[in-house]
């Protein structure tokens, strides 16, 4: 049999690829590469004569050298794949992640751990390592097996409650103690215990569940539950649940994926955030820095110092570190926290390469902070501010023609804006809200005009009553009222939604319409406001003020 590890002992150092030069520390005790060529055409001749787990930690061994043999992997997908069964189930699980580990993918090898995952007795012994495992390997290869994820949601619940119950979370290692681990053979356990659920594994389960989109509202619960408690010990019992500060950053960003908000789990993060931060590259600082803005409580004096940590960081690199996505998020971040810093927008506008790497949502943002770069962003934003107004256009039409029909056919009829259409469409702009220039060109190509005193300020109750922001005043948004004038009805009353002076596309609550109650840009028939120019006058004092007490924020931050 071949089943090597790696090479630890200062004799072997001729084989491994010590002080050799490679991209990853993982690999540094590994043979180099030319062991691996000797070795691969004599593990493939002899393949059928090594035990199934032999062949997966052979392969396991290529994988954690970043050798991808792919002569070897189907050898081994070959020999292993029928016989998955007999594996133990960290044998099991590995299997499948030295396919995702390389990025290799291959279908039966993924249809059999899955179809092994999913027998009753493979599935109680797993162990909350596994369920890691698993989840990772699937998500990483874009397996989308959702009968899978639900059966590992299920386990994963169970086996969080138990950590739960035993207080596992004091020290994760050999804690977890189960029946099934006393009663089978199980030789990764100690005394019938295995290692509980610490923050690193459940960073590779969250992250899995978000990144295929998969819900499970228990799962998610008791997660933020667990780690809450972990969190909340003394500080250096709580290092050793975190383990690695990416993963805590990790754990946040997925719940904010997911639009689920943990109040006592973000709660007990900022505290470690903050201690962190100093330890987290700046695409992790922009990630915590979009999640909190998702999903986290409204704590001022943590989010000033994360915007302040964030903007240092920005300032010093330029935003070079940050992928396109991660612009768009942190200005849309920014703007959530009412942080609007023009010297960040500055930096992530370098980032954005002159509207290259910047999408629809990044373009508003920027195009409101720094007006002086409108006419290099003016084009594309245009191009998405027109597919905004068609599809509001669009909603307003078929409105009007369901009004111009017979009355019990209209009131019984589904209404455009309550429509899967509707809701599509709102996706696919891509953005959250058009930014206050953004939104002041769409309003005034779709005829919408500003609404008087007495409508807005009966807009604002309806808002405030509906409790969509009663968490946090995220955006610090209101909601503004206007009637909507149907050929041959009556008037129907609607809302939309502003952050200031910035229309919302979210999909909020409210019978399905991603407005709240509105029919979001038919032809309104409020008059204009006499007032309106007054009014604008005032909001521009409004926002001089804003950037000047963020100049001064942003210099004592300097100064910090």
């Amino acid at each position: 049999e071949i089943c090597f590890w790696s090479f630890n002992r200062q004799s072997a150092e001729a084989w491994s690829n010590r002080s050799r030069d490679v991209d990853t520390k993982s690999r540094d005790m590994f043979a180099h590469g030319q062991f691996y060529e000797v070795l691969t055409p004599l593990a493939c001749r002899h393949m059928r004569d090594f035990p199934p787990i032999t062949c997966v930690y052979l392969m396991w061994s290529y994988s954690k050298a970043g050798i991808r043999d792919h002569r070897l992997f189907e050898t081994v997908a070959s020999r292993v794949g029928p016989e998955t069964s007999i594996l133990d189930r960290c044998g099991a699980s590995m299997f499948a992640w030295n396919f995702a580990y390389t990025g290799v993918h291959h279908s039966a090898v993924f249809d059999a751990v899955s179809s092994d995952t999913l027998r009753p007795l493979r599935l109680a012994e797993h162990a909350p390592r596994d369920v890691s495992v698993l989840a990772w390997s699937f998500a990483k290869m874009k397996v989308l097996d959702m009968s899978l994820f639900s059966a590992l949601a299920d386990h994963g619940y169970a086996l969080l409650r138990d950590c739960v119950e035993q207080r596992c979370y004091r020290a994760t290692t050999k804690s977890l103690a189960r029946d099934v681990y006393a009663e089978r053979e199980d030789h990764s356990a100690k005394d019938g215990k295995v290692d509980a659920f610490d923050l690193m594994t459940l960073a590779d389960t969250l992250w899995a569940f978000a990144e295929v989109g998969f819900k499970h509202d228990g799962f998610m619960r008791i997660a933020g539950d667990y780690m809450a408690k972990g969190l909340g010990q003394q500080i250096d019992v709580a290092e050793r649940f975190i383990r690695y500060p990416e993963a805590l950053v990790k754990c946040m960003k997925s719940f904010a994926t997911l639009a689920i908000s943990h109040e006592d789990f973000f709660d007990a993060s900022a505290r470690h955030c903050l201690r962190l931060l100093d330890k987290l590259r700046l695409r992790s600082v922009a990630s915590l820095l979009w999640a909190w803005a998702v999903a986290g409580p409204w704590l001022l004096e943590f989010q000033d110092s994360l915007v302040c940590h964030f903007g240092k960081l920005v300032r010093r690199s330029s935003a070079s570190g940050l992928a396109d996505l991660d612009v768009t998020t942190s200005a849309w971040a920014l703007s959530a926290l009412g942080e609007d810093c023009a010297q960040i927008f500055e930096s992530l506008a370098q980032a954005a390469q002159s509207g290259d790497r910047a999408d629809l949502q990044a373009l508003a943002l920027l195009c409101d902070a720094l007006p002086a770069l409108r006419p290099i962003w003016g084009p594309p934003l245009c191009d998405g501010i027109e597919a905004a107004v068609d599809l509001f256009a669009s909603v307003a039409r078929a409105a009007a023609g369901m009004a111009e029909g017979p009355g019990d056919a209209a009131d019984s009829a589904t209404w455009p804006w309550q429509s899967l259409v509707y809701a599509d469409g709102v996706r696919s702009l891509g953005c959250e809200h058009l930014g206050k220039l953004g939104t002041s060109i769409v309003l005034q190509r779709l005829g919408v005009h500003p609404p008087s005193d007495v409508i807005a300020a009966r807009g604002r109750r309806l808002f405030a009553d509906s409790g969509v922001r009663a968490r946090s005043p995220r955006c610090s948004t209101v909601a503004i009222v206007y009637e909507l004038k149907l050929a041959g009805r009556a008037t129907l009353d609607g809302g939309l939604c502003y952050a200031g002076s910035t229309l919302l596309l979210s999909l909020a609550q409210g019978c399905g319409n991603p407005l709240g109650r509105s029919a979001g840009g038919a032809a309104a028939a409020e008059r204009p406001d006499p007032l309106w120019p007054q009014k604008q006058e005032e909001f521009q004092q409004q926002e001089q003020q804003q950037q000047k007490q963020c100049q001064e924020k942003q210099k004592q931050c300097d100064i910090a």
